[in-house]
């Protein structure tokens, strides 16, 4: 699976459900306008804080930057680690 190319992806045996799935890519993302994240729950706060926060190895998520705006939509929760 190639995350770094253009377009949508097939994704087998993921480690989180569900194990099959359609992935776009993180060029596919980045090309967009705008690119909005929605996160719920205090199980996501550390993901967020890694997204978000600067740090030594950055996740996946905080490479995806939208042309004009990125937006992160969170509860509580989920943003208590920021």
């Amino acid at each position: 699976m190639d995350l770094d190319g253009k377009g949508a992806v097939a994704v087998q045996d993921s480690p989180k459900p569900p194990p099959l799935r359609v992935s776009l890519t993180r060029e596919s993302l980045s090309d967009a306008d705008e690119v909005w994240f929605v996160a719920a729950g205090e199980e996501k706060a550390p993901m967020v804080a890694a997204s978000v926060l600067p740090g030594e190895d950055p996740v996946p998520a905080a490479r995806v930057r939208g042309r004009t705006a990125t937006l992160w939509f969170l509860d509580t929760a989920a943003a208590s680690s920021l």
